[in-house]
C-alpha cells in the first residue's frame, strides 16, 4: 500500500489487490492480465490523521470486494433492505409482519435516521445513537424516543441476524419513562359504543348514485368487524383477514389461520357470536374473506378508524382503538377470575408474560381486595 501527499495537498491511497478468477471478468473471459490482480486508487482528504485511517478502512473494503465479501452497508440502506425482505404483498395473512409495523418501520428510516443513513453500521457508536436520540427527543416523549430506537435495534438484529454485520456496535439503555395509564371501555358502554360506531355514513359518490342499500352493506360490515373484536379479541388486521372457512361454528370454536408459524390450536368462542355469524353464513356453506371490499379481496388499514372515532367523540371517551379493546376485554376476563392460561388462549399469545402486559391495574379493586383480606383476619 502506498499513502501519498499530492501537490495539491491531498493525500491519497494506492494498493494492488488479488482477484478471484472465478468472480473476475476478464479471467472468466479466458483474458490474461498481471498476476490476476487490480490496482485501485483513492483520494482521501487533506488532514493527514483522518487520511491515514481512512486509509485503511479503504484498502479492507477494497480486499473484502476482491474476496467477493459484501461490504457493510449504511444504515439508510440497511433499512431499505429489511422493507424489501419484509415486503407485504396483497395476502397479507401470509405476511411476515403486519402491514402496520411495515409501515413504521418505512416512515422510521424515510424521516427519523437523523444523519445516520448515509452512515456505515460498523461505525454507528453509542455517541452517534445517543445524539441522535436527543435530536428525536427535541419536543417529544420519552416514550417516542424508546419506540425509535427499538426500531433502531430492530434494524441492527436483523442485520447481523441476515450477516451484513457481524455485531451491532451501538447498545444504548432505554429511557423506560413511566407509563401512563391506558384507556379502556366500560363493559356497560360496549352496546352503545357499537350503536354509535354504525351511525357513521360511508358516502362516496358511486355510493350515493347506488343508493342507500350500498350504505347499509358498508355498516353490515363494520358491525361485524366489531363483533369479532369484542367476540375473540381479534386487532383490526386480523379481523379484515378473517376467513369463513376458519370457523368451526358446530363446536363454537375457530382456528386462528394468521397465526405466524405458531402451533395452531383452537380458539373457543362466544355463544352470542356464533348466532351471529351462523345468520350472516345462511345455509349455505361460504368460503373467503368474511368481510371482503367490492372486488371481493380485502380491505386496507383502517376500515373501521373512522366509525370509532365517531363512536370516542359520541361517548366523550379517548383512546379507544382496536387494540385497547383488545386491552379492555383481556383485563376484564382477568377481573371476572379468568384464570392466566386461559386468557392466554383467548388472547392466542405464545407467551404467558405477553398475555399479563394487557392487564390494567386497578387501586380501587385492590383496595377492596385488602378490605376483604382485613375482614377475614377479623382485623377490621
Amino acid at each position: 500500500m502506498k499513502f501519498w501527499r499530492g501537490k495539491d495537498g491531498i493525500w491519497r491511497v494506492r494498493d494492488t489487490i488479488p482477484c478471484l478468477p472465478a468472480q473476475c471478468d476478464a479471467c472468466k473471459a479466458g483474458k490474461s492480465h498481471k498476476k490476476h490482480s487490480r490496482r485501485f486508487q483513492k483520494s482521501l482528504g487533506k488532514v493527514k490523521g483522518e487520511a491515514e485511517a481512512l486509509a485503511l478502512e479503504v484498502v479492507q473494503k477494497e480486499k473484502d470486494r476482491g474476496r467477493g465479501v459484501e461490504p457493510i452497508p449504511t444504515l439508510g440502506k440497511a433499512v431499505l433492505r429489511w422493507l424489501a425482505s419484509h415486503k407485504v404483498g396483497t395476502n397479507r395473512d401470509n405476511s411476515e409482519v403486519s402491514w402496520g409495523h411495515w409501515r413504521n418501520i418505512e416512515e422510521f428510516g424515510r424521516c427519523y435516521l437523523y444523519g445516520m443513513e448515509d452512515m456505515p453500521m460498523d461505525r454507528i457508536t453509542n455517541e452517534v445513537v445517543q445524539l441522535a436520540r436527543g435530536r428525536h427527543l427535541n419536543g417529544r416523549t420519552g416514550a417516542s424516543a424508546d419506540l425509535w430506537l427499538r426500531n433502531l435495534n430492530l434494524v441492527g438484529n436483523w442485520a447481523v441476524g441476515a450477516k451484513l454485520v457481524p455485531a451491532r456496535p451501538w447498545k444504548v439503555k432505554f429511557i423506560d419513562p413511566p407509563k401512563a395509564r391506558r384507556p379502556t371501555l366500560p363493559m356497560s358502554m360496549v352496546a352503545a359504543y357499537v350503536n354509535a360506531a354504525l351511525e357513521v355514513s360511508y358516502v362516496t359518490k358511486r355510493w350515493k348514485a347506488e343508493g342507500a342499500e350500498v350504505r347499509y352493506a358498508r355498516n353490515e360490515q363494520v358491525k361485524t368487524a366489531l363483533y369479532l373484536m369484542f367476540g375473540l379479541l381479534l386487532r383490526e388486521g386480523e379481523v379484515l383477514g378473517f376467513r369463513w372457512e376458519w370457523l368451526d361454528l358446530e363446536n363454537e370454536t375457530y382456528w386462528p389461520g394468521f397465526a405466524k408459524g405458531k402451533d395452531l390450536k383452537p380458539v373457543p368462542m362466544p355463544q352470542w357470536l356464533v348466532a351471529f355469524l351462523k345468520v350472516l353464513k345462511g345455509d349455505q356453506p361460504r368460503l373467503g374473506l368474511i368481510i371482503p371490499n367490492d372486488d371481493g379481496g380485502r380491505h386496507g388499514p383502517g376500515f373501521t378508524r373512522k366509525a370509532m372515532a365517531a363512536a370516542n367523540r359520541k361517548l366523550g371517551v379517548k383512546g379507544i382503538s382496536p387494540h385497547r379493546i383488545r386491552g379492555t376485554l383481556m383485563t376484564q376476563l382477568f377481573r371476572q377470575g379468568a384464570p392466566p392460561k386461559e386468557v392466554q388462549t383467548i388472547g392466542r399469545h405464545e407467551e404467558l408474560e405477553t398475555t399479563m402486559i394487557y392487564y390494567e391495574e386497578d387501586l380501587e379493586i385492590a383496595r377492596r381486595h385488602m378490605n376483604e383480606l382485613g375482614d377475614t383476619m377479623g382485623l377490621a
